[in-house]
């Protein structure tokens, strides 16, 4: 019985820990968390993982890569247009020469708060970051005409015009990069 109990208050404790907000809307996660000491979510990072993804089964979303030029819709991203935006993604040092030759296999770009990631069946990875790798970035997430845009970090009701209501909402402890 006592191990019971035991069980029951670490759980309630650990669940307790969970202060970031994950939402799921199909192939899209969101992660956010309450800055200082609201309960309002922002989400600051939002990832798309569309390996294996037919481009009709991509969220009608596009990506504001310029600020002095049009969104550029998620199902029309290839190697050559991400790299007229962005500089090739170049491994950290510190990595192993394993997960170097790895990244090298496929074309990748990042910047300005964007990774795009490609593999042999076409665009593989999109992930928005505004407070990630210890600074601050402002990148924008449109919808797929271009008529709506906002800057990361979202609100979840901003995160919902966008793509609409979630399928799942949870607490996460902490988000893996």
């Amino acid at each position: 019985m006592r191990a019971c109990l035991l069980i029951a208050l670490i759980s309630a404790t650990l669940s307790g820990c969970a202060h970031v907000s994950r939402i799921d809307v199909g192939p899209l996660t969101a992660f956010g968390e309450p800055p200082g000491q609201t309960d309002t979510q922002l989400y600051y990072l939002i990832r798309l993982d569309a390996r294996g993804l037919p481009s009709g089964k991509l969220p009608p979303l596009a990506l504001q890569l310029s600020k002095t030029k049009s969104p550029v819709p998620v199902d029309a991203l290839t190697p050559d247009l991400a790299a007229q935006y962005l500089p090739r993604f170049v491994p950290p040092p510190q990595w192993p020469d394993t997960w170097k030759s790895k990244a090298r296999e496929h074309p990748s770009f990042q910047g300005g708060g964007f990774y795009i990631g490609f593999d042999d069946s076409g665009l593989g990875f999109v992930s928005l970051c505004s407070h990630c790798h210890g600074g601050r970035q402002e990148p924008a997430l449109c919808s797929a005409d271009g008529s709506v845009c906002h800057v990361l970090p979202l609100t979840r009701e901003q995160l919902r015009e966008l793509t609409g209501p979630p399928d799942r909402i949870r607490k996460v402890r902490e988000v893996t990069y």
